[in-house]
């Protein structure tokens, strides 16, 4: 679910959406809360190259989260391993960073 605050075109603006599981069998259902119309309605195609309302063409629907969507226009290939370090939970180090400064 995602609401818009601006710009004051789009404001009130709601969008509902449900992911299925398997994107590829049942595509994603979507529905939009114009707030100038006060209506619900069914929601464009949300998928893809689509360009996301309020953006002004700067970004599409499959941008968000480095990649959302579907899988069947997009060819994966394992090009290699590495063995890397990820963060899941930087909570505490950035909270004793916080204390740190605070204390100078």
């Amino acid at each position: 679910m995602s609401y818009f605050l601006a710009p004051a075109t789009l404001e009130g603006t709601v969008f509902l959406v449900h992911e299925p599981l398997d994107q590829v069998k049942t595509a994603r259902s979507a529905w939009i809360y114009n707030a100038g119309q006060r209506r619900v309605r069914r929601a464009p195609d949300l998928s893809y190259d689509n360009i996301v309302d309020g953006t002004e063409g700067m970004r599409v629907n499959d941008q968000f989260d480095a990649w959302n969507g579907a899988p069947d226009r997009y060819d994966w290939k394992l090009v290699g391993k590495k063995e890397i370090y990820v963060p899941y939970n930087s909570f505490k180090l950035a909270e004793q960073v916080a204390q740190v400064t605070r204390r100078t």
